[in-house]
């Protein structure tokens, strides 16, 4: 590991307690602020997190494990795939930010 990073994992009793479900991740994007970007399909095999819980096609969460925003699952289009926030400040060369 690189000196200065940690690990950080967001776990099914993390998603309970925020009240998501979520049911298969397909991309992630960390961001400078420590926040990760999380896209989510509908069609997992299992679910993870609150059963019947908001499902979002994509969401942001802190390192404290807080939903900043989210998109729901409500919204029509297909699944969203991976993510990648094109205008994020940072060099990904230098570890600022991670994709």
């Amino acid at each position: 590991m690189l000196p200065g990073w940690f690990v950080w994992e967001l776990t099914g009793s993390d998603l309970e307690a925020a009240d998501l479900c979520v049911k298969m991740v397909c991309g992630f994007q960390r961001l400078p602020n420590g926040n990760t970007v999380v896209s989510n399909v509908r069609h997992g095999k299992k679910p993870h997190g609150l059963a019947g819980g908001a499902a979002p096609k994509l969401f942001e969460i802190t390192r404290d494990k807080k939903v900043v925003w989210m998109v729901p699952e409500t919204i029509p289009s297909r699944n969203t795939g991976s993510i990648q926030i094109q205008d994020v400040k940072g060099d990904p060369f230098k570890q600022d930010v991670l994709r």
